[in-house]
């Protein structure tokens, strides 16, 4: 999960697969979910594992797949840059962190703590915290 401008932002299954959600959050509580990305229509066999976004709006999936980090623009379009580093991967990449720049670090499934560097990018706020 994740917040971003006021969304929360979730990966969840439904009987046609694995799906990155969004709900409006307000005081009365969370609105109505909507598809923000159809995980499964591009990895049917996979899962996100983690997300995280950068403070423009690119959302970063963390997957089971081989392709490791997913990285999904605003307009939905998908691109998957680090997937000649499969083999550092693991089984999936989970649990992001940002570092002070444009630095995203993962944890691996088999322990091993990967950085990303993300030129030109850097962490959205995260909710109830500063930067």
């Amino acid at each position: 999960m994740r917040v971003f401008n006021g969304l929360l932002y979730f990966a969840a299954k439904t009987d046609a697969g694995q799906k990155i959600w969004r709900a409006q959050i307000s005081s009365g509580g969370l609105g109505t979910p909507e598809v923000y990305f159809d995980f499964a229509a591009a990895y049917p066999t996979n899962i996100p594992l983690a997300i995280t976004f950068s403070s423009d709006g690119v959302l970063f999936i963390g997957t089971d797949s081989p392709d490791g980090l997913v990285i999904v623009e605003p307009d939905k379009s998908y691109s998957v840059p680090y997937k000649s580093y499969k083999a550092s991967f693991g089984t999936g990449l989970g649990i992001f962190a940002w570092g002070i720049a444009d630095d995203l670090y993962c944890s691996t499934s088999n322990g091993i703590l990967l950085k990303f560097m993300i030129r030109g990018k850097k962490s959205a706020p995260y909710y109830g915290g500063t930067l």
